[in-house]
């Protein structure tokens, strides 16, 4: 490039215009041009102060994920501790209602147990899936369809339209039911999908679903629970098998 820019500098200072130069010539003179104003003092600043945006911005990001992962945390340990209070409340009453109290080794009464891990971790799921429909309002009769909702459908006949998306809702729904009647977390996540689709659910006038996507949701919503509590329980173990102990 700089032999090629030479060349131009020297057709430009015998009175040749830019524009006369051979294309190899003009490529080369902006070329050394483009890295004239790359190493200058303007140009360094400028990407100084973006590298220094840039890595203000990135610190910024790990703060706040820091910040949002520690916000988790303690949720995610304040409904733990909330489900085992409500647990020792539920075991203190039962305990109580018992006509004879259960004796310890030492003769001692023996007071109600204290809630297990698996126990928590139930009622935490508990609460996370009455939270997945607590904001939708359970419909028993289905809002009307409206026609067309397409551009494929534009030119169809309505009653052919609406006549084909209720059957489409009447499917879904059933699939809904089967798969709840089972025990496959995969057929119910994908019935769950094809009902939202189908219009078992929407967000107008405010967030609605059928009784039916109510308990999907909920199911669905235990099932994620019972999966992290299982993982978590499985890299625990893990942890520990990896320093030689054994539980």
């Amino acid at each position: 490039a700089s032999g090629l820019a030479t060349e131009a500098r020297r057709a430009l200072a015998s009175g040749s215009p830019f524009r006369s130069l051979p294309a190899r010539c003009k490529v080369g003179a902006l070329a050394a041009l483009a890295l004239t104003l790359y190493h200058s003092p303007t140009a360094r600043r400028e990407m100084d102060k973006r590298k220094s945006g840039q890595e203000h911005a990135a610190r910024r990001q790990g703060e706040l994920k820091k910040q949002d992962k520690a916000a988790a945390k303690d949720e995610a340990a304040a409904l733990r501790e909330r489900a085992a209070e409500e647990l020792r409340a539920s075991k203190l009453e039962a305990w109580q209602r018992l006509p004879k109290k259960p004796k310890a080794a030492d003769g001692s009464v023996a007071g109600p147990k204290e809630p297990s891990a698996t126990e928590v971790g139930r009622k935490v799921a508990e609460y996370e899936a009455a939270a997945a429909i607590e904001h939708r309002t359970i419909v028993q009769t289905l809002p009307a369809i409206v026609a067309p909702l397409t551009e494929d459908e534009e030119n169809a006949d309505e009653g052919d339209v609406v006549q084909k998306l209720t059957a489409k809702r009447t499917e879904a729904a059933a699939s809904l039911r089967n798969a709840l009647k089972g025990e496959d977390a995969g057929a119910l996540r994908a019935a769950l999908s094809s009902a939202r689709r189908a219009g078992l659910c929407g967000e107008e006038p405010e967030p609605w679903c059928t009784a039916a996507f109510a308990d999907a949701l909920r199911r669905t919503s235990a099932d994620r629970s019972k999966r992290a509590e299982d993982a978590k329980r499985l890299h625990a173990r893990a942890a520990l098998e990896a320093y030689g102990v054994r539980r």
